[in-house]
């Protein structure tokens, strides 16, 4: 069990550094029209061409990233144990009681 702890971190962390171009692209579309619709933040002046090559451009790239991390990280999670712990409502129970002294 320990092994796959290691190995799951490793994963994360080898896809972490890639990981920030879809997180920059996502803020990027974001920050240019629906939060700068809602005047929460300036658009890019430059950017004149709407929001559709950013979904056809770079929608797949994030999807395609967002695929393989949790391909990659289902099997890390059912060997490490963690479907086991995730699941219903037995970590919730066991955290709200109160402890008895």
């Amino acid at each position: 069990m320990r092994k796959w702890l290691v190995v799951g971190a490793g994963l994360n962390l080898a896809l972490g550094v890639p990981g920030l171009v879809p997180v920059w692209l996502v803020w990027y579309m974001l920050s240019n029209w629906p939060l700068a619709d809602l005047g929460w933040t300036r658009g890019e002046p430059t950017e004149n061409d709407g929001v559709w090559p950013w979904f056809v451009m770079f929608g797949p790239f994030v999807l395609l990233f967002a695929l393989v991390w949790w391909f990659a990280n289902r099997p890390v999670r059912r060997r490490a144990g963690g479907a086991a712990r995730c699941t219903g409502r037995r970590p919730w129970r066991r955290s709200s009681r109160p402890r008895s002294r």
